[in-house]
């Protein structure tokens, strides 16, 4: 009875971030904003189906099952974070969530999965799994039926041709800055307002360079300057609006870029590091179904790929990572992770010569046209020109 006593003190209700699910024969119960999880038996789900509102422990009671015992259990599950006497602050903000349980546990189930290991034992990771089994083609195919061949161009007819035949992910970077005026072009072609567009009953939205559901751009942009001609190093936001870097903290945040980034290694000589977050609600405002929580990691895709592209345009090194450790990086930022949640980063910087060229491509021998590598911001290519490359209007 000492145990039930004990429990008894305070009320506890069930934690309201948990779902049920079977695997490999057991029922598990997962908290999907503490990331833990644990095998119960329907008699601890009929116990916490009693928690729905606070209550104290003496007041509920079990089928089968002694006072004494019921405490012990009681208490396990409030040790676990099953139960709990109050409420966490992200379970208060995900009450103003407009999706369901389905995106939420996605998003935050898979918060924080990306855990840096050495490359040694990467490799002997990946020789296991290897040995065991073919891996997947990297083709699908139609064996039989009738296949049209397509010509490879002598030359792109498209003004953007060369630029995207050429673009790949570079993970080697010089210890060398890169101009602010590359810096603004990137963000101003990747992910800067392009215009308006008047959209009843919305009002005005913005126009940008890719899609967006509902044109509702949740993405905002985060620059980590390290090395950048005419700027001070330190974290920066974004400025849409304004077009414009708005500093955030001033100082060298390298180290904790490199954390961010699961501790990999070779992301260290990155002179800008890009991280990008969703504002939630600017899609779930208008799009209320559980299933546009994946548009909102598309158009962080979309963003992605523009700023490789403009990158690649200016001569520079680009290259996005998914070992990300969510947490540090909403802590860094000043995020609650729940309205404003960590999604990627893009990494910018000067490339070093590792024979880019040498890599084999279906294109090779087609016309690709000339890259830059100039150092300084001499001969930088204006935005109206790369505007033009990209097949933008100018101005």
């Amino acid at each position: 009875m000492a145990t039930r006593r004990t429990a008894s003190r305070k009320k506890l209700r069930r934690s309201g971030s948990l779902v049920l699910y079977w695997e490999d024969g057991r029922l598990v119960c997962e908290d999907y904003l503490r990331r833990e999880r644990c095998a119960v038996s329907p008699a601890v789900v009929d116990l916490l189906d009693q928690f729905g509102a606070p209550r104290g422990p003496e007041t509920v009671s079990l089928a089968e099952s002694n006072p004494a015992e019921l405490g012990r259990t009681i208490e396990s599950l409030a040790r676990q974070g099953l139960l709990t006497s109050s409420e966490s602050k992200r379970q208060k903000m995900l009450k103003s969530w407009r999706w369901g349980a389905a995106a939420r546990h996605f998003l935050f189930a898979t918060k924080g999965a990306n855990v840096h290991v050495s490359r040694r034992r990467r490799l002997a990771c990946a020789r296991k799994l290897m040995a065991l089994s073919l891996q997947p083609s990297s083709y699908k195919e139609y064996p039989g039926r009738k296949r049209i061949a397509l010509p490879k161009p002598p030359s792109f007819a498209s003004a953007v041709g060369p630029l995207l035949a050429s673009v790949r992910d570079v993970r080697r970077f010089e210890r060398r800055s890169i101009p602010k005026d590359w810096l603004s072009e990137i963000l101003l072609l990747s992910c800067g307002e392009q215009g308006k567009i008047l959209e009843q009953p919305w009002g005005e939205l913005v126009l940008k360079t890719h899609y967006s559901a509902g044109y509702r751009h949740p993405i905002e942009v985060y620059p980590v300057v390290v090395s950048a001609d005419g700027l001070p190093a330190g974290l920066y936001h974004y400025n849409v609006r304004r077009h414009g870097l708005e500093l955030l903290r001033r100082g060298d945040f390298s180290r904790q870029a490199r954390e961010i980034a699961g501790g990999q290694t070779w992301v260290k000589n990155a002179a800008v590091y890009l991280l990008m977050t969703a504002v939630f609600e600017r899609t779930s405002f208008k799009y209320r179904d559980d299933s546009f929580l994946r548009s909102v990691f598309m158009d962080a895709g979309h963003v992605a790929q523009s700023v490789c592209i403009v990158a690649q345009s200016l001569a520079l090194g680009a290259c996005a990572t998914h070992a990300l450790r969510h947490d540090k990086a909403e802590d860094f930022l000043g995020i609650d992770g729940v309205r404003e949640s960590f999604l990627y980063l893009v990494l910018l910087g000067r490339p070093q010569d590792v024979g880019q060229d040498a890599l084999i491509s279906p294109y090779r021998g087609v016309s690709r046209g000339r890259r830059s590598a100039s150092s300084g911001t001499a001969g930088t290519p204006s935005v109206s020109r790369a505007a033009r490359s990209l097949g933008l209007p100018e101005g």
